[in-house]
């Protein structure tokens, strides 16, 4: 019995291993994924901002050129 039961073992501890290594690779993966859709949100976030401010600049030149000239 005993020769039978010890190649069983480690076939079953292999397979383990084997589940075990594939979840965690799954968990990392899914972690970069995470990662890179945060980090392409922060990207976005931070043009949408910058867009903003730009033209938050423009429109307060443009009425500072409006004014200039009507006191003109």
């Amino acid at each position: 019995m005993p020769e039978i039961i010890l190649p069983a073992v480690l076939m079953l501890v292999l397979i383990m291993l084997v589940l075990i290594m594939l979840v965690v690779i799954m968990l990392v993966v899914i972690m970069l994924v995470v990662i890179m859709l945060v980090v392409i949100m922060l990207v976005v976030i931070m043009l949408v901002v910058i867009m903003l401010v730009v033209i938050m600049l423009v429109v307060i030149m443009l009425v500072v050129i409006m004014l200039v000239v009507i006191m003109l």
